[in-house]
């Protein structure tokens, strides 16, 4: 989970038995939402194979 205060950019850094996952961290840009929550969800936030490609879906107040 990524609860950012603020605008601004951020290392997300990703775990797994307390290793770290090559290729982290990732770079994230937070920017502002004037209302609303947004939500991302998929396979890719929970589960995921090294070397595949994970996707998931992040969904913002203006898109729903």
């Amino acid at each position: 989970m990524l609860n950012a205060g603020k605008s601004d950019a951020y290392l997300l850094s990703v775990y797994t038995r307390g290793c770290c996952v090559t290729g982290t961290p990732l770079h994230v840009v937070v920017d502002e939402v004037d209302k609303g929550y947004v939500t991302a969800y998929g396979q890719g936030l929970s589960l995921g194979l090294s070397g595949k490609e994970c996707t998931f879906h992040v969904v913002g107040p203006s898109s729903k």
